[in-house]
């Protein structure tokens, strides 16, 4: 397992490594609209206002991958859980840079 004593903060575009590893977990803190509308695969959603209900749900050996739209309410949602003794990671950029991001690429 690895411990981390502070949230690292990574660009969004290097989302795509944490994906298919059982360590880490996408975490989606958007509404439950937008992420329906489009998010990033494998990405799990617990919207941001919803993080200390169903903070029980939550793996503690995980690390959590948090994205937003634009980058914003991520930190926040990162700073939280990390408050609650779990290992963060915050993508800078939000779901917005990461599809132009991919658009351009793609």
């Amino acid at each position: 397992m690895i411990v981390m004593n502070t949230i690292i903060n990574i660009n969004i575009r290097n989302i795509d490594n944490y994906k298919g590893d059982g360590r880490y977990v996408i975490l989606d803190v958007r509404n439950e609209e937008e992420y329906k509308k489009h998010h990033i695969d494998g990405a799990v959603n617990i919207p941001y206002r919803q993080i200390e209900y169903e903070e029980a749900d939550l793996d503690r050996s995980k690390i959590y991958v948090v994205y937003c739209e634009h980058g914003g309410v991520s930190i926040m949602a990162a700073k939280k859980l990390y408050k609650r003794g779990y290992q963060v990671i915050n993508t800078i950029g939000g779901l917005a840079a990461y599809e132009r991001y991919k658009l351009k690429f793609n």
